[in-house]
């Protein structure tokens, strides 16, 4: 192109004078301009292009980076949440929401329930029975209801009927897009085991402390009894000795020997009872036996036969609800012939005996009721007296008011009480409440 340029320049110079010489010059020059801007042209849309090429090169570069980051954080993530919910001593299970099906659980969850994986994973926890149908629709109604349970506490069961206390607590979690329960499982078992120590000590310790209050009671009626009882035959005694020293009479001194017999023999009488009672209030620790209540009466009764052939007695008994329990065989014995031999003996003389022996049972205790048709016991009066040592509310040759002492100390030893009810001229009943 240049060339042709030069040509026109040349000729032009020699054939058509100045003017057409600058006409040419111009163009010629026009033309090297022109070819100059369209060369940077291209140069500069090859440089911009480049350049975009490797902004966007980089920014592949990145956004694969970036990919790549997240992709290792999530796999990252991923690993510690393994590490996190295998490792975890608390058992951990994720179920379907939808199905209950069990999509994974950790070790510390099959310890609890004794399982192997392939036991739970792809079953509901109803077909495995792990939980009791009612506890079942009591959680969804509260996932339901708040999406979530904190602290639960529920009776597991696991592989061979072994139960576990455990607190349970329940969240919605998401999992690929996919809305699943995840169960936090605490085994309290153990707890739960020495806590019920605990109240069985503590219990124990209530019976102790109860005993002790019991036996301090009993210590004034003791002091009473030697304060008065024992103080006056001991007296005579001496006044008797006094006596017995200071006459010379032979006749005189078998009557004040004869005396002394008599005084003696009482003060015997009174310390055989102060023993009894006191051995009965120490003897707490007797061997306890699965006693049958009608094999008690049953001995009572031939132990009684002569009364009740004399008084024509009836005696039913009815232990259906609480046919046997675990007691001293000493102390029912003595329990169930001191409250007969009672009812026989305090008797109304216009009509039958009738003596009514029923067993009973509640959560905390035993309970027997021993009702009679006798003359009764004015209670407005003698409430406070009815278990008193050496008292009587009616006259009666053989009454020496130790029987019901003697009863109520046996039933306090082992943690029970005894309570009556009574009218004058109907009858009544002794209820006495067993410790289980």
């Amino acid at each position: 192109m240049i060339n042709l340029v030069l040509a026109g320049f040349l000729g032009t110079l020699l054939g058509n004078g100045y003017a057409v010489f600058l006409s040419s010059l111009f163009f010629f020059f026009a033309g090297i301009l022109l070819t100059t801007i369209l060369r940077k042209r291209k140069w500069l849309e090859d440089a911009e292009r480049l350049q975009t090429e490797q902004v966007l090169k980089h920014m592949q570069q990145e956004l694969h980076d970036l990919k790549q980051q997240r992709i290792e954080n999530l796999k990252q993530g991923s690993e510690n949440f393994t590490k996190i919910f295998n490792s975890n001593p608390v058992g951990i299970a994720i179920s379907k929401s939808d199905t209950g099906v069990y999509v994974d659980v950790n070790q510390a969850l099959l310890d609890i329930l004794g399982y192997f994986p392939e036991d739970i994973i792809d079953r509901r926890s109803s077909e495995l029975e792990i939980i009791e149908e009612k506890d079942l629709k009591d959680i969804a109604n509260q996932v339901n209801l708040h999406g979530a349970i904190r602290n639960k506490e529920l009776t597991i069961k696991g592989r061979d009927n072994n139960f576990k206390y455990c607190l349970v607590s329940l969240e919605t979690v998401k999992l690929d897009g996919e809305d699943h329960l995840m169960s936090f499982v605490y085994d309290i078992t153990e707890r739960k085991s020495s806590e019920d120590r605990l109240n069985q000590g503590k219990k124990r310790l209530e019976i102790l402390t109860d005993q002790l209050t019991n036996q301090n009671k009993q210590l004034l009626n003791f002091a009473h009894v030697i304060s008065h009882n024992l103080r006056s035959p001991v007296g005579n005694l001496n006044i008797l000795l006094q006596f017995y020293q200071s006459t010379e009479d032979k006749e005189e001194k078998e009557v004040i020997w004869a005396n002394f017999k008599k005084v003696i023999s009482h003060l015997n009488v009174t310390l055989d009872q102060l023993i009894e009672s006191l051995k009965i209030q120490e003897d707490s620790g007797k061997t306890l036996e699965l006693l049958s209540f009608e094999q008690v009466l049953g001995n009572a009764k031939d132990i009684l036969i002569g009364q009740i052939m004399e008084t024509n007695a009836i005696i039913q008994g009815d232990f259906s609800k609480a046919p046997e329990f675990l007691y001293p065989k000493m102390y029912l014995e003595s329990i169930m012939l001191n409250l007969i031999s009672n009812a026989l003996k305090y008797r109304a003389e216009d009509r039958r005996p009738v003596i009514e022996l029923e067993s009973s049972r509640n959560e905390q205790h035993v309970i027997l009721r021993v009702k009679d048709n006798g003359i009764g016991i004015d209670l407005n009066l003698h409430k406070d007296k009815v278990f008193g040592l050496r008292q009587t509310f009616h006259p009666h040759a053989q009454a020496k008011g130790l029987g019901l002492f003697i009863t109520k100390t046996q039933i306090e030893a082992m943690g029970g009480q005894i309570s009556v009810s009574s009218e004058p001229g109907k009858g009544t009943e002794f209820t006495i409440c067993f410790n289980r």
